[in-house]
């Protein structure tokens, strides 16, 4: 088959994808049908876009408290604004949803309405924008990546239709998430590392694409970093004066864009995922103060702080910065704690809306004053202690759910079985030490750590990613993992067997992927067909 007739069949791939997830946009309507917003997850992005774009502000508490309930969320935090008070935010990064905002802001102008007003029309452009579009250029570079370095015309469209057909990157395209930006950024920083890398050019363009690519990827998917720390190597074996000169400000840039932008929404430069324990040690308060915190809260109608706690945490007024006033709750704990904590307890004044947290820790009499830095501790905060339903959870059994996140009904290679074949690739590319050698090295690598990472996680974050339809945080690895799998592509177009064998792969993965195609915040297919046979029990 000749080149410009492989590029007809390629077209017509990105033709159909793109059609499919244009239209599936435009279909989507949530259950109230009075938006496209389908879960908690994309909802918080759009609180964030709707506050900046209507309100100016990254505080959320107008609109997540306005009807209807599709503006609310669990992914929301709240701590003290400009203004000393407490205000919600969302929990997500805000660096993309302020890039979107612009977006927002002139649909807005050109519509004359408010997202607030007529959610669909400019949350449908928007996802066109910041899905479909990233979606193509993944199918494209990789389309030019299987030109390549695939020796077998079958294998070329084979692979082509694996990025086009065979993920779950397009199943998610319905919905505003990080996972297609992510999967983009590792995309053209894979395309322009692999051409420095086998010598194919030394463009300085090249190097400044691995590094925007690698670091927008980390901005939104943080464990991202091992990617950013291999492309790091591979362009300074390549050209430490490039890297330094061109890469490295790259990086530079997006990174400045991630933290000015979490700076000018919360005031810190950490993200809100990073604010879940207390917050600096204030000072040791003397341990008599626990019998009166027990007590305070043993009498079910009295909540205030006791004047002599309070007396004895304004000792250190100058450390907090205001003497606590006489409208101060005393709440217990409410949080998930470290494991040397053995009691904790809340200090909120209302007048101030300052927060404290009061710790006794195991092997010390003393009480530990600190500064407040849980901001998903609030009244009402889905993640309270006992307040997590289902999945949210956790997988109580780490070798259970090693299982399910390989084999099992979010499994990696039961859902997306294409990904049997970069095992194969890898292995194959391995052995024949060409030009992709290091390339498959780092894949192999980058896997091992990340899927590790995740099965290594403690009991709360064992959770499959939510309720969802794959286990999404590994997304971002998709285009490398259909870069592993090219040498298998060669392999099996040898004859008619192996053919039919990938092209079954690829059928189920894209089964898979259509099945949650409407929707991607719903359990995969596999789960429903165990649950309805009994196989396992469902998340409560």
């Amino acid at each position: 088959m000749s080149t410009k007739k492989r590029w007809a069949v390629y077209t017509l791939f990105f033709a159909i994808t793109c059609a499919s997830m244009v239209g599936r946009i435009y279909f989507v309507v949530s259950d109230s049908g009075l938006s496209p917003f389908l879960s908690a997850n994309d909802r918080s992005r759009w609180l964030t876009i709707r506050a900046l774009g209507d309100h100016n502000t990254y505080e959320i508490d107008r609109v997540i408290e306005a009807p209807p309930s599709d503006w609310r969320s669990i992914d929301v935090v709240q701590h003290q604004g400009p203004d000393g008070k407490l205000h919600f935010y969302s929990s997500k990064p805000p660096l993309l949803p302020t890039l979107m905002t612009y977006e927002y802001l002139a649909v807005k102008r050109i519509t004359g309405k408010s997202i607030a007003e007529d959610p669909f029309t400019a949350a449908q452009i928007i996802l066109v924008t910041f899905n479909v579009i990233p979606v193509l250029i993944i199918c494209l570079l990789i389309a030019l990546m299987a030109e390549k370095y695939c020796q077998e015309d079958w294998a070329k469209v084979f692979v082509v239709a694996c990025v086009c057909f065979g993920t779950f990157l397009t199943t998610f395209a319905v919905t505003l998430n990080n996972h297609i930006p992510a999967a983009l950024g590792v995309t053209v920083a894979i395309y322009a590392l692999a051409r420095i890398w086998t010598k194919d050019s030394k463009s300085w363009f090249l190097f400044l694409l691995v590094g925007l690519g690698s670091a927008w990827a980390v901005g939104n998917e943080l464990p991202a970093l091992s990617f950013v720390a291999v492309a790091l190597v591979a362009s300074t074996i390549r050209s430490i004066g490039k890297t330094i000169l061109v890469t490295l400000p790259g990086i530079a840039v997006v990174s400045a864009g991630f933290f000015v932008t979490n700076y000018i929404a919360h005031d810190h430069w950490k993200p809100p995922y990073a604010h879940r324990n207390d917050g600096k040690l204030l000072a040791e308060l003397d341990p008599a103060i626990e019998s009166q915190l027990d007590a305070a809260l043993s009498e079910s109608y009295l909540t205030k702080l006791p004047d002599e706690v309070r007396a004895a945490i304004n000792e250190h007024s100058q450390d907090l910065g205001d003497v606590l006033s006489k409208n101060t709750e005393l709440l217990p704990g409410r949080m998930p704690t470290k494991t040397d904590v053995v009691k904790r307890w809340v200090v909120i004044d209302h007048e101030t809306d300052q927060q404290l947290a009061i710790v006794k820790r195991q092997g010390s009499d003393l009480l530990e004053l600190r500064g407040w830095d849980n901001w998903y501790e609030y009244p009402g905060s889905y993640w309270l202690l006992g307040q997590k339903q289902g999945v949210d959870r956790g997988e109580p059994s780490r070798a259970n759910y090693a299982l399910h996140v390989l084999i099992g009904h979010h499994g990696i290679f039961s859902l997306t079985p294409i990904w049997l074949l970069t095992i194969l690739g890898i292995a194959i590319g391995l052995t024949r030490r060409d030009q992709l050698f290091w390339i498959f090295v780092a894949i192999l690598l980058l896997s091992v750590v990340c899927v590790g990472f995740y099965i290594a996680r403690p009991l709360e974050d064992r959770n499959y990613g939510g309720v969802t339809s794959t286990l999404r945080w590994l997304l971002w690895l998709n285009p490398l993992w259909l870069i592993g799998l090219m040498p298998a592509a060669d392999w099996l177009s040898r004859n008619w067997v192996g053919k039919t064998v990938a092209v079954l792969l690829l059928i189920a993965s894209f089964a898979s992927a259509m099945y949650s195609s409407l929707n991607p915040w719903q359990q995969p297919w596999l789960y429903d067909l165990m649950v309805s046979y009994e196989w396992i029990k469902p998340f409560d």
